[in-house]
């Protein structure tokens, strides 16, 4: 038997605990697939959680940026996970990998994968994360 890399293993473990995360966040808006065929929506949910299996190497190497970078506080804050991603875009540039562009599915794989906490948002895909203002600052 094919023993599974381990970050693979790290990212597959986070889908698992949370079914609906994908390449877009935790679940999808879905008024833009109101009209789509259930089918469709289904197939772009596999399609979007395969993305984030597809770069968990990236996935891994950004969790391992987020805890050297990020204090954990012991209260979510309200900044999105999305707003998070573009501070950690400007950051987070590692020469291993021809796109570092950030997903706001990948940023939240990495912090849980991190040991963040988080909560959804409403009416978004983005989540809230236990992360300090501070620290988020200087990435700015």
């Amino acid at each position: 038997m094919k023993k599974i890399n381990s970050s693979l293993e790290k990212v597959l473990n986070i889908l698992i605990l949370y079914p609906t995360l994908n390449k877009e966040g935790i679940c999808y808006n879905i008024q833009p697939l109101k009209d789509k065929p259930s089918k469709f929506i289904y197939n772009k949910m596999l399609e979007d959680r395969q993305y984030l299996v597809d770069r968990h190497d990236f996935i891994v190497a950004l969790s391992e940026f987020l805890q050297k970078k990020i204090t954990k506080t012991l209260t979510i804050r309200d900044i999105s996970s999305y707003n998070i991603k573009h501070i950690c875009e400007k950051n987070f540039k590692p020469q291993e990998f021809d796109d570092t562009s950030i997903s706001n599915g990948e940023l939240i794989t990495a912090a849980l994968m991190a040991g963040f906490e988080c909560k959804p948002t409403k009416d978004s895909p983005s989540v809230y994360f236990n992360m300090a203002y501070d620290s988020l600052k200087k990435l700015l």
